[in-house]
Order: C-alpha cells, then sequence, then structure tokens
C-alpha cells in the first residue's frame, strides 16, 4: 500500500523516479506503521523524519545524495534498496533523512 502510495503504479522509488524523469511530481506524505514519516517532495526527493518520541541523542540530521551526473548507478541502487528496506520494516529511522537521486534526466541518459 504505501508503495503505491509514494510511488503510484511503480515497484519502487528509483522506478518511479526513472519513469518520472522529467515530469514534476506533487508532495506525498505517508505514515509507516512505526511513526516514521516519509514525503516525496518532489521527483527523486524523499524526506524522511523518524517518529517524534525515537532517540537521537546527537541530534543529527543527514543528507545523502546519488546521480547528479547520472551514471554512478551503484549509489543509486543502494539508495533504493535502503529505502525499500525502510519501507518494508527492516530497519528503525533514527534520524531525520534527506535523499536525493540529484539528475534524473541524466540518470535516464545513462
Amino acid at each position: 500500500m504505501i508503495y503505491s502510495a509514494l510511488f503510484e503504479r511503480h515497484p519502487d522509488w528509483l522506478t518511479c523516479t526513472l519513469a518520472n524523469a522529467s515530469n514534476v511530481l506533487p508532495d506525498s506524505a505517508h505514515t509507516l506503521p512505526d511513526g516514521t514519516r516519509i514525503t516525496r517532495k518532489a521527483n527523486g526527493i524523499l524526506w524522511l523524519e523518524p517518529p517524534a518520541g525515537r532517540a537521537n541523542s546527537n541530534t543529527e540530521a543527514l543528507i545523502v545524495s546519488a546521480g547528479v551526473h547520472g551514471n554512478e548507478t551503484a549509489p543509486i541502487e543502494v539508495l533504493n534498496g535502503l529505502v525499500s528496506e525502510l519501507l518494508e520494516g527492516k530497519w528503525s529511522l533514527a534520524c531525520p533523512l534527506l535523499l536525493i537521486l540529484g539528475n534524473p534526466p541524466a540518470m535516464v541518459a545513462g
């Protein structure tokens, strides 16, 4: 359910991003069963927030980007895998996280 809500008819974040490389997508926000909030801010950009009560003792936040040049496929696929694992409940988010697939048109071009 969360996949279709965030990624429309696509099976994952990367597939949705590539299919909409030249499109503007509306914001889409959803809460996971553990309380983590995930928001698609734009095509290729996800903002994730842990539940308010979850410990983040260092008050850290993280920004991770990949795909700026479009041809570095390993980091792009790693980020996609991490998003899928989070959505499947395989790990818990501990700090706010901004994920960016930086240049979807270049990723499509290769």
